[in-house]
């Protein structure tokens, strides 16, 4: 529905399969799921809408993508996204990151967000929070998160991480569906 108006409209001709995380930020909406295409074009898992057009952000995902989080990481505009996936592809270049990865919108490619990735990608991040003091914390149904060889958080479902300090694990974690 678009803003002052009283009716529902289509956005485009929609998406091949479905959508599991969606966010607004800088002048679009995100949308990640199943999906490979979006308004008919090719849009591995994860697309834009400029509220006239879908398009891909890069090639996209190897797989399903469960969170989309805008966030300025690194001095660049983008997007935090966790998903069941172990790669992602943006102007030729395939990136490997598991369940979770940077979109900037800047320079329009996949970036590892600060070298952390879950076990194996087959375990997704759902939600992502930041605290007043810095920390930010993942949950999902991973058992592992890891920071690119230096340290690792095993509290099942959630870990928190600080830049200086590194993952640290949340108690032993909880079980289940963290949605």
């Amino acid at each position: 529905r678009k803003a002052g108006q009283e009716q529902w409209s289509t956005l485009g001709t929609g998406f091949n399969d479905a959508s599991f995380a969606t966010t607004v930020a800088y002048g679009k909406l995100y949308v990640g799921g199943f999906f490979t295409t979006a308004g008919g074009k090719n849009c591995r898992r994860i697309a834009s809408w400029n509220g006239a057009v879908w398009d891909s952000l890069g090639v996209g995902l190897s797989g399903l993508v469960t969170l989309i989080e805008p966030m300025i990481w690194d001095g660049e505009n983008g997007l935090l996204i966790g998903g069941y996936f172990t790669s992602a592809v943006s102007k030729g270049v395939t990136l490997s990151c598991s369940g979770l990865v940077f979109w900037s919108v800047d320079s329009s490619k996949y970036k590892l967000y600060k070298g952390l990735t879950t076990a194996n990608g087959t375990i997704p991040v759902y939600k992502y929070l930041v605290d007043a003091n810095g920390w930010e914390y993942f949950l999902g149904g991973f058992g592992k998160m890891m920071r690119a060889g230096t340290d690792t958080a095993t509290s099942y479902g959630i870990c928190r991480f600080k830049t200086g300090v590194g993952l640290q694990n949340i108690g032993t974690g909880v079980r289940g569906d963290q949605n």
